[in-house]
């Protein structure tokens, strides 16, 4: 079944995923009642006249009023192979682990993020796209309901294989980029950046919305301010992610770009386009209002990352550095372990980095 929605219930009401951009809509309870027994939407949310929803109902005990009732993103990282050797990468990718995953431990990993009620798998590396189940993986998650995104550093995907996504579901790729092809080659390797472009030129011909993303640094800020100015030409987004000095870009501390740097940078991206720093700001303007009695609440908590050998973290990659608070072979209820981290507040010993 192809679904249009997918819909988590949450203390406050719901969050409703759009599967087709992939964009999040907050419910107030009264919203949520509407929909589920009227098929009637908010005039704000495009509708046809018979939706698919994939609704993710809670029980009363785990209607918690301080955080979202499970991760809206789940990145899976497939494999740490990979095919190239980038020097800033952060977890050391290029040869497989010798526990990696299986291709039935992912399925069961995905089945399990279905019932729990995460809305977007994002399928990672490593270089994602040598795994060689990864088609069949994202078509199981697009039939279950789930918006599919991979990162990818692109070198890999041709015309076909960027058709072959589009088939099987997948909604977005983010194509890893370092700024002009000379410095992006530099960090990257030989025609990394050539074969990059390409491949976003491909995902955009198949329909598969595409985002590029960067690891700023020092020595690239300049090349990325004017790589944004060539990919926003052609209305592509670009994430920014900042130097993790961890693995292989331990050596690279003095590429760590400091915080009024990291500020001017932002502000240079905005004389791009002025809207680039509030992509990252909540912008639905139902959040205050049903948020306002959840005092506190914890926002930005939104994500688990699952590295290729099962161990669960917080948050994204960058929080691999901190020990996994388990392993997916040996997990037994990912609800139940989302409402207990968030009880005590784990996210917060991480950054202060008491890990009890």
């Amino acid at each position: 079944m192809i679904f249009d929605f997918n819909i988590r219930q949450e203390s406050f009401g719901a969050t409703l995923l759009d599967l087709s951009d992939g964009k999040r809509r907050y419910l107030t309870k009264d919203e949520l009642k509407n929909i589920i027994y009227h098929e009637d939407y908010p005039m704000d949310i495009n509708t046809t006249s018979s939706e698919k929803v994939k609704y993710t109902k809670l029980k009363p005990n785990e209607r918690l009023l301080n955080h979202l009732s499970f991760a809206d993103i789940v990145y899976i990282e497939l494999t740490r192979k990979c095919n190239l050797h980038c020097k800033h990468c952060l977890n050391d990718s290029g040869n497989q682990l010798n526990d990696e995953l299986e291709y039935e431990d992912i399925v069961n990993l995905i089945n399990d993020m279905v019932k729990s009620g995460a809305q977007e798998i994002r399928f990672t590396g490593g270089e994602p796209l040598m795994n060689p189940h990864i088609f069949e993986l994202i078509a199981l998650a697009n039939s279950l309901g789930i918006y599919t995104s991979i990162i990818s550093n692109g070198t890999l995907i041709s015309k076909e294989i960027a058709n072959q996504l589009k088939e099987v579901g997948l909604k977005k790729a983010f194509i890893s980029l370092d700024g002009s092809e000379e410095k992006n080659d530099k960090i990257r390797g030989a025609l990394t950046y050539k074969k990059a472009i390409m491949a976003i030129s491909y995902l955009q011909s198949s329909g598969i919305n595409v985002e590029a993303c960067s690891v700023l640094m020092n020595n690239n800020k300049d090349d990325i301010i004017n790589l944004y100015k060539k990919l926003s030409k052609d209305k592509i987004h670009l994430t920014i992610r900042d130097l993790v000095e961890r693995n292989r870009a331990e050596n690279l501390i003095d590429e760590k770009i400091n915080n009024s740097d990291y500020a001017f940078f932002l502000e240079r991206m905005n004389h791009i386009d002025p809207n680039y720093y509030s992509i990252y700001k909540e912008e639905d303007p139902r959040l205050q209002q049903v948020f306002k009695k959840a005092i506190g609440f914890r926002i930005n908590h939104r994500k688990l990352y699952i590295s290729a050998n099962g161990n669960i973290y917080l948050n994204d990659v960058s929080s691999v550095s901190t020990l996994p608070f388990g392993n997916c072979k040996e997990m037994e209820d990912y609800r139940g372990f989302w409402n207990e981290i968030y009880k005590q507040n784990y996210l917060k010993k991480i950054r202060e980095n008491i890990i009890a």
